[in-house]
């Protein structure tokens, strides 16, 4: 199985990369006031709810008694090094 729903989404790339665009999302929103806060709270949870719901569908779709590797990316990252990015369940 490759990526979400056998379509090739980057699945595990979006779970790996999501929480660090939040983070750095976040560093835009001011927080000198209270309602700069409580926007601030408001993003994270909202940043964690995409989060676990996008784990969700990778636990939706992952099978337990497969025998290979699932939502498996693999992709050149660096061609001239040899580094490619490959990740997998």
């Amino acid at each position: 199985m490759v990526g979400l729903f056998n379509n090739g989404e980057p699945l595990l790339g979006a779970l790996v990369a999501l929480p660090l665009i939040f983070a750095l999302l976040s560093l835009g929103i001011p927080t000198g006031t209270d309602s700069g806060r409580k926007i601030l709270v408001g993003f994270h949870g909202l940043a964690t709810l995409v989060i676990f719901g996008l784990s969700l569908l990778l636990l939706r779709d992952y099978q337990a008694q497969g025998p290979e590797y699932q939502f498996v990316e693999k992709a050149s990252w660096i061609p001239s090094l040899g580094v490619q990015w490959y990740l997998g369940l």
